[in-house]
Formats: structure tokens, sequence, C-alpha cells
């Protein structure tokens, strides 16, 4: 099994979309955006890293992503909005042989 994370770190941003809650849809793409410097990374960021290191293939990445159309684009280097900071090797190859599959566990309140 690999893990796929989501980092979120409270910065003041966060912490007032978390406070609004008219602005916490927001928290998404300010987690995405929040890479650097604040090391903060989306799930769907962690999913396209875990394909770079072909640790997972690209199509169980998809398939398990918050969007799959988002996650084809970010992986394919088209960024902006929640894709900012990303920055995809140009030597990713999807696939990772004998990691054909992986699940994820939810943990609901």
């Amino acid at each position: 099994m690999v893990p796929a994370i989501e980092i979120m770190v409270n910065t003041e941003r966060i912490r007032d979309m978390i406070e609004d809650p008219v602005r916490t849809r927001e928290i998404k793409d300010a987690i995405a955006e929040g890479l650097h410097p604040y090391g903060m990374m989306s799930f769907d960021q962690s999913l396209a890293a875990l394909v770079k290191q072909r640790l997972v293939t690209y199509e169980e990445a998809v398939k398990h992503s918050s969007s799959p159309a988002d996650f084809a684009l970010l992986f394919r280097g088209v960024s902006g909005g929640a894709t900012a900071g990303w920055t995809p090797n140009a030597d990713s190859k999807p696939g990772a042989p004998g990691h054909d599959e992986f699940e994820i566990e939810t943990y609901d309140k």
C-alpha cells in the first residue's frame, strides 16, 4: 500500500477561509497554491508525485483523484488555480510495475 496525502498548513489565508463559510470552498486551491513556500500539497499533487516516482500507475491515480479531468491536466503540466506550484518531470512515465493497485482509507468523524 502506498499512501497519498494532503498537507495543509494553518496560514492566515487558510484560517480566514475556514472562518468564512463563503470562502471555505477556496481551501482546495489555496492548498495546491501553497507548495512554495509553505510546503502544502493537494491530494492530487501527491498522487501525481507518486506516479512520477513510479509507485502507482497513472490509471490508478486518475481513478482515485479528486477530479480525474483536473488530475490529467495537472499531470501534463497544465497549471493555474489549483495546479499552481506543480512542476512535472519531463521524464515522467505513467505506470508503476508491480504496483497496479492501491486503496485509499477514509476516516469519517
